[in-house]
């Protein structure tokens, strides 16, 4: 055991691969907080517009911040690899020092060795991140945004001006605050279902903690109008008569119910473990699976049936008159056109199914394996070039580490648009990674073998 340890030390933590990731660990941290960063600000600027147009409190503004970063960073973590490692790369060429350790007698296969290490490393890491923290932070920030839209009309409070909570329009003229609470003034509410009105002195508009859906309007002292359609008896039957009702209240409370959309109780592949997501997908395709083969099945019966027409029809006509023969083979060529039309219509039936597959969320089980992987191909690729671009220093590094990450960022989003329209299979998610991967081992090799 102590020999393995000794083994492991020396061959991981010498002094060679201690001084590689000082310098690589540092760029590459500059690298993930640039790219999360970039990520993030488009997100920053819809966060800012929730808590200053709509009054969304700062705490559900810091949840949803704190989960949605898991999220960037599942992208951000192989991103950060390419520039981190060219800007590192050209930091040792630059100065001539991957030069001096070839003329040290050490190895192509040796100077990689510590950068493999440390990719290795990022794509373990990067696939556990995303399958246990990411999965659970995606959840909690789809559902605290989806409940904050719905409940827009609620946290929108906007003097002077009309808001909608189901079947309700409500304006007040303005808002006060009591120990933390809002209080609504001078209040008017219209009910769009029948034609009634409440005008209150002040009011409340809160959920109930307990169910997100539940909606409670509470006002004081105000009035309540309505104006009811009944038949008249003592006149000519038929016509209608209005009445106009008024009633003052001290204290009032209606209860609105307004349905979460679909996304606040779903679970989306983004928001799935490996497992959870394979079990999903198994049962979202079994169901179509099962329909394309009883349509495959139909249709080799159909075919087999055409095939004992054919024959039938030879032995049919042997011996028969010219003319006798005409009739049989209209009749023959009636048939066959109707048993390529069933065939037609089979095999429209089993492309419709086809595309009915899951294929965004086959789409996602393959990026959950795809992405981290590509933090390995990062590796490769980036040390091959560098090893390649001698005396190319820090700056050259950076320029081609953007571009090839804008490169591979360029594929994976035009590749998933072609799988999301049904140009492409899902398996093509894999594309931009085994390019990447390809290309690096190739340029690894010519190399070593130099």
């Amino acid at each position: 055991m102590k020999n393995f340890i000794k083994f492991l030390k020396k061959t991981f933590s010498s002094k060679l691969d201690l001084y590689f990731y000082e310098e690589l660990i540092p760029n590459y941290v500059y690298g993930l907080l640039f790219f999360t960063f970039l990520l993030l600000i488009n997100q920053l600027f819809y966060l800012i517009k929730l808590y200053t147009v709509y009054n969304v409190p700062l705490s559900q503004i810091f949840l949803l911040l704190f989960n949605l970063i898991p999220f960037v960073l599942s992208y951000t973590i192989p991103l950060a690899i390419l520039p981190s490692y060219l800007i590192t790369m050209g930091r040792l060429s630059g100065d001539s020092e991957i030069v001096a350790m070839k003329a040290c007698g050490i190895s192509t296969i040796r100077i990689f060795l510590p950068g493999f290490i440390f990719g290795l490393f990022i794509m373990i890491f990067s696939f556990l991140f995303t399958d246990n923290i990411v999965v659970r932070a995606n959840e909690i920030y789809v559902k605290l945004n989806t409940k904050i839209i719905s409940q827009k009309p609620a946290i929108e409070l906007k003097e002077k001006a009309f808001l909608q909570i189901g079947d309700y329009k409500i304006s007040f003229e303005r808002v006060s605050y009591e120990n933390n609470l809002e209080i609504l003034h001078n209040i008017s509410v219209v009910d769009l279902r029948g034609r009634k009105t409440i005008q209150a002195e002040m009011g409340r508009i809160y959920l109930n903690p307990e169910n997100p859906e539940h909606y409670i309007l509470k006002f004081m002292n105000g009035s309540i109008t309505e104006v009811t359609t009944t038949e008249n008896i003592t006149e000519k039957k038929g016509e209608k008569e209005e009445k106009f009702f008024v009633a003052s209240f001290k204290n009032l409370t209606l209860n609105v119910y307004m349905p979460l959309p679909e996304e606040y109780y779903s679970k989306g592949p983004d928001m799935m473990k490996v497992k959870e997501l394979k079990e999903e997908l198994k049962k979202r395709s079994q169901s179509v699976t099962e329909r394309i083969e009883n349509y495959i099945k139909d249709k080799e019966k159909i075919a087999n049936e055409i095939e004992n027409f054919k024959k039938q029809h030879k032995i049919e006509i042997k011996g028969l008159s010219k003319e006798v023969v005409k009739e049989k083979l209209k009749e023959y060529e009636a048939k066959l056109k109707d048993y390529k039309k069933e065939l037609n219509t089979i095999q429209r039936q089993i492309e419709n199914y086809k595309k009915s597959l899951p294929r965004y969320q086959l789409m996602k089980y393959y990026e959950k394996f795809a992405l981290p992987l590509a933090s390995l191909s990062f590796v490769i690729l980036s040390l091959s070039i560098g090893m390649y671009t001698a005396r190319s220093g820090r700056n050259e590094g950076l320029g081609i580490g953007i571009i090839l990450t804008l490169l591979f960022y360029g594929l994976k989003v035009g590749t998933e648009n072609l799988i999301t329209n049904g140009f492409l299979p899902p398996i093509t998610e894999w594309f931009a990674t085994i390019l990447f991967l390809i290309s690096g081992i190739i340029l690894a090799i010519f190399k070593i073998r130099e």
